[in-house]
């Protein structure tokens, strides 16, 4: 059964990995461009990923607390009770 909220989540957290496991890559060689080119280059990269999370949370943040809600009320068990009881 497909969800759309489901989908949701499970693309804005990958989004959100990815961009923390750049930033997280990014700062740890920064060291290694210190006082060349690449350096600005990679400051300005995390920069963008950092905003770019902040962008991912406007979606994810509401589309996981609908995901909540479905949850907790059982709602995807019952919508297949509904079609399983279906002529």
């Amino acid at each position: 059964m497909y969800d759309p909220i489901i989908s949701q989540v499970n693309y804005d957290v990958e989004e959100y990995q990815r961009k923390i496991n750049a930033i997280e890559k990014a700062k740890k060689d920064l060291n290694n461009w210190l006082g060349k080119p690449k350096y600005d280059v990679m400051l300005q990269c995390i920069d963008r990923w950092e905003k770019e999370i902040l962008e991912i949370k406007k979606t994810f943040i509401p589309a996981m607390k609908e995901l909540i809600i479905k949850v907790e009320n059982n709602d995807h068990l019952n919508e297949l009770k509904f079609l399983s009881n279906a002529p």
